[in-house]
Order: structure tokens, then C-alpha cells, then sequence
């Protein structure tokens, strides 16, 4: 800068300068010599604009796509199972997402089937969110009984968790040779089985509480599921039964299950896609207010 203006040039640019009390700020700056009748420079003109509130927001801005980047990076859209369409998709309300799902490699040839929910939605959500995820792995590389592993998993959320803050998951163990389907929830929204015409097989409703309320509650299973040819289960989170028009009207889950039944002779991947683009037209120029997560397992 001192280089540049006392050769007589103007600059142009952002620094960080000093307050006379000492603090620093971002300054978007001028400075241009000002020269006498004999050519050499008298002053300096100075032209300067606070930005570090602007600067501030971008660096908050930054942060949180790189935050985006290493959550997405922890989603795994799909799972090679013979004889199964498995596919699962989120779809964040902000750049962080507190819905969670995860399709998990376990003992004896199992597949875990994972979809969860934390309270809110924003960084504080998607933290508690990473930490649920490898506190689940870690136990499903040991346990296989889905109710033991919410168990197992609610002991230690507990512990971690503030009284503003649960997760709600639905956990499906799949075995894939047998076409059975066993499952445990925590408070989670329900999951459903349909038939490939389009008819509701079962419900798979909670099975207890939602995870971090009570260290010492014990899980229990649902009843356990058999799949047949072209039947489909489909998991969600709340994002897309509560997401509303613009004169208050809920999406809800029997519009969820039209649309599916519409769709259901399609891929998994598309059937979510189509069930999102339902929902955005439905909601129209309302802004997404929650995260929206739904995982689909079809059987070939």
C-alpha cells in the first residue's frame, strides 16, 4: 500500500486496520495522493467503509457450506443388496441437516436400515446428528437385535444430550435371504409397507420412546415383517407430513402414500425424487421450514 502511494498511484482494496483503541476491523479503501503545483504529493485522500459485520457473514457463510460438504459426504444414497431397490435421500431446510439415514453392513449378512430425526434444524442438530451416527455403527458392528441397539444407543444420548434435544429413529434390520424385515422406533413417524398394488400391508409404528430422555429405557421390537415380490417399504421423517401451502394446509401422510401408490412401479431413486416434487408444488412459494428425508426399499 505505502509502495504503491507514494509513488503518486491510487489504491484500491480491502485490508484489516487498527481502531485507535486498538481493534481490528475489514475496510474496503481508497487512498489517492493529492500533489501540489510542483508535482510532488502534499496529502492523501482517504476514502474507507467498515465491512467486518459483511466479512463476518461471509466467513459464517463459508463455514457452513464446508460443514454441508462433510455432512452429504457422510450420506450413502444407495446399497447393493441382490434381489432389493434400496435408496435413500435427504433434502436439508438449511445448509445443515438434523434428519439422518444410513444403510449399514452387519453381522451374519444383515442390513440395517436406518432413518432418524433430531429436534430443530440448523449446526446444533447437525452435530448431534454425527455423533448419533458414530455411536450406531460402532454398536451395530456388534449388536444385530434392532431394539437392543436402540438400547444401547439411547445410554449414551442421554447422557450427551440436553433437555432440548432428542432424536427420533426408526431402526429396520433386513434380512436379505429370508425377505424379513425386523424393526425397532424410537418415537419415530410411522413406515409403511405397500404391496405392488399400491395397498398398505402394515404400519410400522413406534415402538417407544423417542432416543435421550431416559438413560435406563428399554426398547422393544415391532412385529417382525415378510416381504413378498414388489412389495416396498418406505421410510420418512416429519419434513414432508408437515410441510404446508400457503393457507396452512399440511402435506400429511395419506398424500404422501397417493403419490407413491401413483409411482410405485418406478425405481426407489425416482420414486423420492417424485415424492419431493410433490411436495414442493404442493407448498408452492412457501419456504422449506423443515428437513425432508425419505429412504425406499423395494423388493425385486
Amino acid at each position: 500500500l505505502w509502495q504503491k502511494i507514494t509513488k503518486g498511484d491510487a489504491y484500491r482494496g480491502t485490508i484489516v486496520n487498527k481502531k485507535k483503541n486498538g481493534e481490528l476491523y475489514w475496510s474496503e479503501q481508497s487512498i489517492t495522493p493529492m500533489k501540489g503545483t510542483n508535482g510532488e504529493i502534499e496529502y492523501f485522500v482517504s476514502v474507507l467503509k467498515d465491512i467486518t459485520e459483511l466479512r463476518k457473514r461471509q466467513e459464517h457463510e463459508f463455514q457452513l457450506r464446508i460443514a454441508r460438504q462433510v455432512q452429504q459426504a457422510l450420506y450413502k444414497e444407495s446399497i447393493t443388496v441382490p434381489g432389493f431397490d434400496i435408496y435413500g435421500k435427504t433434502y436439508p431446510a438449511l445448509e445443515t441437516n438434523g434428519d439422518y439415514f444410513d444403510f449399514i453392513e452387519m453381522k451374519d449378512g444383515y442390513i440395517g436400515i436406518v432413518v432418524a430425526d433430531v429436534s430443530g434444524h440448523g449446526i446444533a442438530p447437525a452435530f448431534i446428528m454425527s455423533g448419533t451416527r458414530a455411536y450406531l455403527r460402532g454398536i451395530s458392528k456388534l449388536e444385530t437385535d434392532p431394539a437392543h441397539i436402540l438400547t444401547l444407543l439411547n445410554e449414551q444420548l442421554a447422557v450427551d444430550l440436553d433437555e432440548k434435544h432428542f432424536v427420533t429413529m426408526i431402526f429396520a434390520r433386513l434380512d436379505p435371504k429370508t425377505r424379513r424385515l425386523d424393526y425397532s422406533s424410537a418415537g419415530h413417524v410411522p413406515a409403511y409397507l405397500i404391496n405392488k398394488n399400491g395397498d398398505i400391508k402394515a404400519k410400522l409404528d413406534a415402538t417407544g420412546i423417542p432416543l435421550g430422555f431416559m438413560k435406563d429405557y428399554r426398547f422393544e421390537n415391532g412385529n417382525p415383517i415378510r416381504l413378498s415380490a414388489e412389495d416396498m417399504v418406505i421410510f420418512l421423517t416429519d419434513g414432508i407430513s408437515e410441510a404446508h401451502s400457503l393457507d396452512r394446509r399440511m402435506f400429511g401422510y395419506d398424500k404422501a402414500i397417493k403419490t407413491v401408490r401413483r409411482v410405485n412401479g418406478r425405481e426407489s431413486k425416482q420414486i423420492i425424487d417424485d415424492l419431493y416434487s410433490e411436495v414442493k408444488k404442493f407448498t408452492g412459494d412457501v419456504p422449506q421450514e423443515d428437513d425432508i428425508t425419505t429412504v425406499v426399499c423395494k423388493v425385486l
